[in-house]
């Protein structure tokens, strides 16, 4: 290499570098290598011997004539600043670059001072607060909690500090000392006897108890605060300096809001992530406070069912939905926040067809409510089994109930999965550990068994079936089908699913089945796989035909439906909406006012969600109608009863009164009334004479009666004699 870079030393430096040499024949190789070592060592620039080799190979490509205008260029361009590539990517969230951290805090402290006002704000004051911040309004409460934990453990600290600083100051008293020892000396005791029973436990019982602790908390109860805590400025102003100060992004500084302390994943590189209870309080504020939902005020249980409806339908459309972790970049991509920002906007909380909306919670609750007769918020499989008038097969339903589709919530609860160093007194103790007031928590025996099926596991299920169409469906429906979990659906598994169908359609008697090599081509045809003996899951969602190809496997009513090609619920007819058009920044929002609209076509949830809305609001109408007539048909009946008694009544006092006139006619011919007789004792004997005239008329009665019955006798013996003679 040295030999080869010698000539073109030569020919740039030119004399200038190389006065020592004379002519290339005269240097022997040797000295070649001496003065190419002396040059770099002189000049120490290992960047021009590279640029030097690259003029070595223009020179072989090019005739030569043209080298030194070319050399000329090349110092031109080399002789210019590089440019410098901006950052493309932020990880936190894009700063805003025209303003710097200190600029933006001195903003936010002239806006928020006099919001404050030199006092302590609540809860309800600290609405202002949340605007002048340009966050969405129903995550105040959430603010506000975050400013108040970050308070109490800034107090935890400071105690603790005070509490080492204590300790290594000398005590001049021997008492106190030997008192501080044996306190000490217990400590470490106690310490170490916990570690020791912590060794112990197994791990299956602690995993267990957190979970069990994550269940306790999923409730609104836990989100509200007492009434007289409040946050200061100088409090807030502290907090919002730790937040703000790596990045500016609304969605950073929404994210860490939500974020608990203890969701970071060690092993993924300290990565921060949000669980479903971290959104318990946005939703408590939705529940609460929106013009929407006001008759859920005094339903609890109904607030405690939607918010869960809304977690779950959230968790469901996000990417790697079987991760029960939300990171940063798929919280920014789920549009939560802009949901949030629309709800501040309309009072109609069904004009969004977004995961907000009521009318999905009503369908999937009441769907659910018709399946759970006991009403303890579990099914089982047949329950299940019933859901669209036995529509799917009992292969299919067994894969859903054991969690293969998505993670039951109470799998990770099974006594069935734990390690055989747990016994079941054990288990049931840990679950006795923790107060759980939950109807679903209460028995112990309950995670014995494995087919259980909760409300926030049948929402999934209920978006999956009726939207085949969409990614996490076809992941849904994959997972349960590929029985071997191999990653592919093969022709064994298509023939266990068309058995399990043909006995399905027998006993419905919907139609004749068909025969196994039909439908095995229909469905490689429809498909089309890149493998022609399996079928992977890239090559469903590249078919665009998913849902007649899960149909076919295992959900006979909706392919019924598509051979008669009747709308089922307007699953094939085409409705577009006009709704608002996606922000492109939050920013937008608090600058312009005006939402555009624009055309969107509903999938295929959305269509069945409205129509069955109304199905059964119109149903509901009719139960009312008709509870409404058999109630008037009651009370109609029981005032004809009413009437009925008050005529008699009415009746009784007429001829009691035509009798009292009688009687006073009577009394006037037969001139009592000039006797000096008290009106009472008269009263007293009429009431005799009465009294007898009952008792003859009752005497004469029984006389008639004693009489027919004998002539009646007298004329069956008569038929009797006629009979036998």
């Amino acid at each position: 290499m040295l030999e080869d870079n010698y000539d073109i030393i030569i020919e740039f430096y030119d004399n200038n570098d190389l006065s020592n040499l004379h002519s290339e024949d005269e240097a022997s190789p040797c000295q070649k290598d001496d003065v190419i070592k002396s040059v770099i060592s002189e000049e120490d620039d290992n960047k021009k011997i590279s640029d030097l080799l690259k003029l070595k190979n223009l020179k072989f490509k090019d005739s030569g004539v043209d080298l030194p205008n070319i050399l000329n260029e090349y110092e031109e361009k080399n002789s210019k600043l590089e440019e410098i590539i901006p950052q493309f990517y932020f990880p936190k969230g894009n700063k805003n670059f025209n303003l710097s951290n200190e600029e933006y805090l001195n903003q936010t402290r002239e806006k928020i001072k006099n919001v404050f006002n030199n006092k302590s704000l609540n809860e309800a004051e600290f609405n202002n607060v949340t605007n002048k911040c340009k966050l969405p309004k129903y995550l105040n409460g959430a603010l506000f909690r975050k400013v108040l934990k970050f308070v109490k453990n800034k107090k935890e600290k400071e105690a603790f500090q005070n509490y080492n600083s204590d300790d290594n100051t000398s005590v001049e008293e021997d008492e106190n000392i030997s008192s501080n020892i044996q306190r000490s000396s217990k400590k470490l005791n106690n310490i170490n006897k916990r570690d020791t029973t912590q060794k112990q436990i197994p791990l299956k019982l602690i995993q267990l108890e957190k979970k069990l602790k994550e269940l306790k908390q999923f409730n609104l109860e836990n989100c509200e605060t007492s009434i007289d805590s409040v946050v200061s400025f100088e409090d807030f102003i502290e907090y919002w300096e730790t937040i703000t100060k790596d990045s500016q992004d609304i969605y950073y500084i929404s994210f860490y809001i939500l974020k608990d302390e203890e969701n970071t994943d060690k092993l993924r590189n300290y990565l921060d992530y949000l669980v479903p209870n971290d959104f318990l309080v946005v939703l408590n504020d939705v529940v609460k406070y929106h013009p929407g939902l006001k008759f859920l005020v005094n339903m609890p249980i109904f607030q405690q069912r939607y918010s869960e409806s809304v977690i779950e339908q959230l968790f469901y459309h996000k990417p790697q939905n079987w991760n029960r972790k939300m990171t940063l970049h798929e919280f920014r991509n789920s549009k939560f926040l802009e949901n949030l920002l629309y709800l501040q906007i309309d009072d109609d909380i069904n004009i969004h067809h977004n995961l907000f909306s009521y009318k999905h919670f009503y369908v999937i609750y009441c769907k659910f409510w018709e399946l759970d007769s006991d009403h303890d918020l579990l099914i089982n499989c047949y329950s299940l089994f019933q859901y669209d008038r036995y529509s799917l097969n009992t292969l299919i339903i067994e894969r859903i109930i054991n969690g293969y589709g998505k993670k039951t919530l109470l799998d990770e609860l099974n006594f069935n999965h734990m390690s055989n160093d747990v016994t079941f007194a054990e288990y049931s103790n840990t679950i006795k550990k923790i107060d759980i007031t939950d109807k679903i928590l209460k028995n112990s025996n309950i995670y014995q068994y494995q087919s259980i099926f909760h409300f926030r596991d049948f929402v999934w299920f209920m978006l999956a079936r009726e939207n085949k169409d969409s990614p996490e469906a076809i992941e849904y429906w994959f997972r349960c089908v590929d029985l071997d979990d191999d990653g592919y659906i093969s022709i064994y598994e298509i023939e266990k699913f068309y058995i399990e169908q043909c006995k399905h359609m027998v006993l419905l008697h919907i139609s004749d089945y068909w025969s196994f090599p039909d439908y095995l081509c229909y469905l490689m045809d429809m498909i089309k796989p890149k493998k022609p003996d399996r079928i992977s899951l890239s090559d469903i969602k590249r078919s665009k035909n998913s849902t007649t190809f899960f149909n076919m496997l295992f959900d006979i009513r909706q392919f019924e439906n598509l051979i008669k090609k009747s709308d089922y619920f307007g699953y094939y007819e085409e409705i577009y909406i006009r709704e608002s058009v996606p922000l492109n920044s939050l920013t937008d929002f608090f600058n312009d006012f005006k939402i555009k609209l624009r055309k969107r076509k509903l999938n295929n949830w959305e269509k069945y969600a409205e129509k069955m809305y109304d199905y059964l609001a119109n149903e509901e109408v009719q139960q009312n109608v008709q509870k409404n007539e058999t109630q008037i048909k009651k009370k109609s009946y029981s005032s004809e009863k009413s009437s009925q008694k008050n005529e008699e009544l009415y009746d009784n006092e007429n001829n009691n009164k035509i009798a009292i006139e009688g009687l006073d006619d009577i009394l006037e011919s037969a001139d009592l009334l000039s006797c000096d007789i008290d009106i009472l004792d008269d009263d007293d004997d009429d009431d005799e004479e009465e009294e007898e005239e009952e008792e003859e008329e009752e005497e004469e009665e029984e006389e008639e009666e004693e009489e027919e019955e004998k002539e009646k006798e007298e004329k069956e013996e008569e038929e009797n004699n006629n009979l036998s003679s």
